[in-house]
Order: structure tokens, then sequence, then C-alpha cells
């Protein structure tokens, strides 16, 4: 059990210092939790873009699990939530991070 323990806590740490890096360094973070009211006609269009195409992709994951939690009759657990909520707040950022070169 100590290595579960062991191996979450690492798992744990790694998460916070790559979400560190990724997305609260970078802004992407900010940027995409920004009121519309604040962004510019080209910032709006950015965030439209990865918006779209981010609940695209989060659309399709959470059908395919819901699929195989079905087929295998497995629970949904408070993990699995979280995790999902957590995912669909990054994709937004995500998306930008993967199209745009030159964001700031």
């Amino acid at each position: 059990m100590n290595i579960f323990i062991t191996t979450e806590i690492i798992a744990f740490i790694i998460f916070l210092i790559s979400f560190s890096l990724t997305y609260l360094k970078t802004g992407l973070w900010r940027f995409t939790h920004k009121p519309l009211k604040t962004l510019d006609e080209r910032e709006l269009a950015l965030t439209s873009k990865s918006l779209r195409y981010a609940y695209v992709i989060f659309t399709v994951i959470v059908l395919i699990l819901l699929l195989s939690l079905a087929i295998f009759s497995a629970k949904i657990d408070i993990v699995l939530v979280v995790s999902l909520i957590l995912l669909a707040h990054l994709l937004p950022a995500s998306v930008i991070a993967w199209t745009e070169k030159d964001f700031n």
C-alpha cells in the first residue's frame, strides 16, 4: 500500500511542477479564463477557435470513456470526475499552446 501512496504523491508533484511551468508561468491559464469583455478581436477569435477544438476533443474523450465504462460495467468515481473537470479547463490552453507559435 505504501508503494501506491508514494507513486501518487510523486505523480502529483510532477503534475504540479508541469502545470506551473506550462500554464501558470506562460500565462495560458490566465488568458483562457479572462472575461470576454477584456479581450480584443484577435484574442476573441483565438479563444473561440481554441474552445471549439478543445470541446470537440473533450466530447469525444468523454463519450469513448462512458462507452468503455458501460461495456465493462465499471463505476464512475470522484477521481475520474475531478480529472475530467481539470481536462476541460486545460484543453483550451493546450490548444493555444499547440497551435500558436508566438503566444503573449
